[in-house]
């Protein structure tokens, strides 16, 4: 667990401690993307599209054949948990663009740390997009604390997944990652 993502099995610990039923535990696990995958985008669309329009975006974006692949075909638990936090990451930085309150900071830091301790490859692709969209939304209204607050999340984020991180970052020269 030092460099692939521990989070997911972490939850699907929770699960078995329940359920005591491995094959249940990981159908729990896996439904659980689905689910969130469509709350999470419905709550992003919402805030630009309406009730309707995030609905329809959720579907769409929960049906997306990239997510057939990953559960169907290569059963990539961390990789649909890295994209199950996507929309939820870029609704979080929104949130905190909107009103810059304590709550706001608080999701945003969980949400990456959640990202970050879920799967570290999404982190890697997805985090310049979601910093990409923070600085656009502060150029938008030149809030500046809106950035210190975006600053402090991101360090609340990475404070809370350090406990996978930096042995991750450490660690890294024993293994080949060229």
């Amino acid at each position: 667990f030092n460099y692939y993502a521990p989070l997911p099995y972490y939850f699907g610990e929770l699960v078995y401690l329940i359920v005591h039923n491995f094959i249940l535990t990981a159908k729990i696990m896996f439904v659980t993307t689905f689910i969130f995958s469509y709350l999470f985008m419905y709550l992003l669309a919402r805030k630009f599209w309406g009730k309707l329009g995030g609905s329809i975006s959720a579907i769409f974006y929960t049906l997306a054949p990239y997510h057939a692949v990953d559960f169907y075909i290569r059963g990539a638990m961390g990789e649909l948990w890295g994209i199950m936090l996507f929309p939820a990451l870029f609704w979080a930085i929104a949130k905190l663009e909107e009103k810059t309150k304590l709550s706001n900071i608080l999701l945003l830091g969980i949400f990456l740390a959640v990202l970050i301790a879920s799967h570290n490859l999404s982190t890697m692709v997805f985090l310049p997009f979601s910093l990409l969209w923070g600085m656009l939304l502060f150029i938008r209204k030149r809030n500046k604390k809106f950035l210190f607050y975006g600053l402090v999340s991101l360090f609340l984020g990475i404070s809370l997944s350090a406990f996978y991180l930096f042995p991750m970052l450490v660690e890294k020269n024993l293994v080949h990652v060229e």
